[in-house]
């Protein structure tokens, strides 16, 4: 196919809400059909023998779609998930039917934004229209307020052709337990075993028959400091686990920023991803927000382990905080910039840079916790002249705090 003739042909465009950078990407251009058009391809599709029946029959939801991914076609479990007929979400796009947060970041909705080049449901359809066969991605999707759920889907798309006009049929498959499960499983056991290791080794320091009693006491408070650090993570993931199935309980009280940073960063001394490198404090300024003093420490932890691991041997990250009229915005530096892919997405609860399956909770969790148990906002800003920084800005009396 002749890139004049591919309506999927690859678009460059000035859509910059990283780092103000140009991004060619390849999306589907912007455009839809008119309402007689969808009208018509709807009753196509209805009076077409068994197509319908069949689809009917499938337990997964299922859709189909047009030339520009609008929905003329849905099955009964999908129509019993949204509680409607096909009529009220006719030439709607899959995003706007389950509320993508980024629908409306695009000049023509769901898949025309910059975060579309990495959705695996696009992708999907895309490959199926250009190859004219079967096609099969993962979507690792975040919804929008109030929910902010974070959902993973298998999608399938597979071209049909009826009455001689081209459609794809989509069907979802919701994972979402597998994935959770798999993060959070891996996520647990690699850093509890790290932490035992560490616990280990000293043990067999002290196994050791040494006699010096300064060593000794030494090796001992180090080997508490470690204890501590592991129960901290085994309530780490047990609380992750409660915020994901939205059992976790908040309990508001002032919290003093700068004793909470200053004890955050001292308790960094002995980790092992701050090894050869530097943390400090710099521009806190005093204050006292109202906030839940376990989960904050949660998520500024992640974004301090992450800008650490991001790190080189012998470089700086810098931890700080700004005290506003009504807020209190923390933040984490580091010189390092993420990928544009990166940053697209980087608050997906199954991504990871690491490139193992399983990883990447720590972002996800700010985001989960910073922003729908704490009240807060969750953002980074990343370029290559500026590196990293990681936010997490918080009212400082949320509604309902006291």
């Amino acid at each position: 196919m002749d890139e004049i003739d591919n309506p999927y042909a690859l678009n460059t465009r000035d859509s910059a809400p990283l780092d103000s950078q140009v991004h060619r990407t390849w999306s589907p251009p912007a455009g839809r059909e008119s309402d007689a058009t969808i009208a018509r391809q709807v009753k196509l599709i209805a009076e077409a023998p068994l197509v319908q029946s069949v689809i009917d029959a499938l337990p997964n939801a299922v859709i189909i779609v047009n030339r520009h991914r609008q929905l003329i076609a849905a099955n009964q479990a999908l129509r019993s998930m949204l509680r409607s007929d096909t009529a009220e979400f006719a030439g709607k796009r899959p995003g706007e039917l389950i509320g993508c947060q980024h629908v409306e970041k695009g000049p023509d909705g769901c898949g025309t934004s910059v975060y579309c080049t990495t959705c695996g449901a696009v992708g999907a359809v895309l490959d199926s229209m250009l190859t004219g066969e079967q096609s099969q991605r993962e979507l690792r999707l975040r919804l929008g307020p109030p929910t902010c759920e974070a959902r993973d889907l298998k999608v399938t798309a597979n071209p049909i052709q009826v009455m001689g006009e081209q459609f794809t049929i989509c069907v979802f498959e919701d994972i979402s337990d597998r994935k959770r499960l798999a993060v959070l499983s891996r996520a647990f056991f690699h850093d509890v075993l790290n932490t035992v290791g560490v616990i280990q080794g000293y043990a067999g320091l002290l196994s050791g028959g040494r006699s010096d009693p300064k060593l000794t006491r030494e090796f001992l408070g180090r080997l508490a400091a470690v204890s501590q650090q592991l129960l901290e993570e085994i309530q780490t993931h047990r609380d992750l686990i409660y915020a994901e199935s939205g059992d976790l309980a908040v309990e508001m009280v002032p919290v003093d920023v700068a004793g909470i940073l200053t004890q955050l960063v001292e308790s960094f001394s002995e980790h092992p991803c701050a090894r050869d490198r530097h943390l400090k404090l710099v521009g806190v300024r005093p204050g006292t927000v109202m906030t839940d003093a376990r989960l904050l420490s949660r998520v500024l932890v992640n974004m301090i382990k992450n800008a650490l691991e991001a790190t080189e041997p012998g470089g700086t990250v810098t931890v700080g905080c700004q005290n506003g009229a009504g807020e209190i915005e923390f933040s984490v530096h580091n010189a390092s910039a993420m990928p544009p892919e990166v940053q697209l997405q980087v608050f997906q609860r199954s991504f990871s840079t690491k490139g193992q399956s399983g990883r990447g909770i720590g972002t996800h969790s700010m985001k989960l916790l910073g922003e729908l148990y704490l009240g807060g906002r969750v953002f980074f800003r990343s370029s290559e002249t500026e590196g990293t920084t990681f936010s997490l800005a918080l009212p400082k009396n949320p509604p309902g705090a006291e």
